[in-house]
């Protein structure tokens, strides 16, 4: 089965291709496209495929303006974090869909689904999605709503440069050094920042823009060395090192 895979982010294009083919040994990812443009001019060269897999808000625009501009007969499962309003649309168009973060059963499902489908299967008219994701963008958390005593403060996602756990209980640390105390567990606040913010280990999570760099130990470890001061020393374990790099560059 031939499967083209339209992804902006390197690391979660990586983890659906692993996650394909441990659930169907007979998937091959023909193609990884990482934009509208790229997508469109390899769509363009007519490839044989079975089913794509994309993303919907890709660097240079939506995925849906793709399918608006070419021609295709393939099948298309969405990937996305995207809301309840989006989701109930996919469906009425009769295009399946896998919540980020995915796991092998909901890839599982959705291939089940594309297997179900009959051979003569033909996109619909996709121009109505369109218009409406591009007047109705995705909210994004700007905010985070901690507690310092007996107020509640808002602290921008912006200003944030790492979470941490500290005797079972959950922090932001700012880049101006101070910390609050939040409700979020660090599993939730993976799922919410999947991009911006990276889980080294079960006591860190650690934001992009604010990594210096990133040092080789001893031990086959790496040492994470923030631009802002921060005392406490962060270490990504050996397994995680090819995952975290390949987020590091992206």
């Amino acid at each position: 089965m031939n499967i083209l895979i339209i992804e902006d982010e390197l690391r979660t294009a990586k983890d659906l291709i692993r996650t394909l083919e441990q659930v169907d040994e007979n998937i091959k990812v023909v193609k990884h496209t990482l934009s509208v443009k790229d997508s469109i001019e390899y769509l363009n060269s007519a490839p044989k495929l079975d089913l794509i897999f994309s993303d919907i808000k890709l660097g240079d625009g939506l995925s849906f303006e793709i399918f608006d501009a070419v021609d295709i007969n393939a099948p298309v499962i969405f990937c996305t974090a995207y809301d309840e309003f989006a989701l109930e649309a996919f469906k009425t168009n009769g295009i399946d869909y896998v919540l980020k973060p995915f796991s092998n059963s909901s890839v599982e499902r959705a291939l089940e689904k594309f297997h179900r489908l009959t051979s003569d299967f033909s996109n619909p008219n996709l121009k109505p999605l369109l218009d409406l994701m591009m007047n109705r963008s995705v909210p994004k958390i700007k905010s985070l709503l901690v507690h310092r005593g007996d107020k509640i403060i808002p602290v921008k996602v912006a200003d944030i440069a790492l979470f941490y756990v500290e005797d079972k209980y959950s922090f932001a640390h700012t880049e101006d050094g101070k910390r609050f105390l939040i409700s979020h567990t660090l599993e939730d606040l993976g799922k919410m920042f999947p991009d911006e913010f990276y889980r080294v280990n079960r006591q860190y999570i650690v934001k992009r823009s604010f990594i210096k760099e990133a040092v080789h130990q001893q031990n086959r470890k790496l040492k994470v060395v923030l631009s802002i001061p921060f005392d406490d020393t962060i270490l990504v374990g050996k397994l995680k090192i090819t995952n975290f790099l390949e987020w590091l560059e992206v």
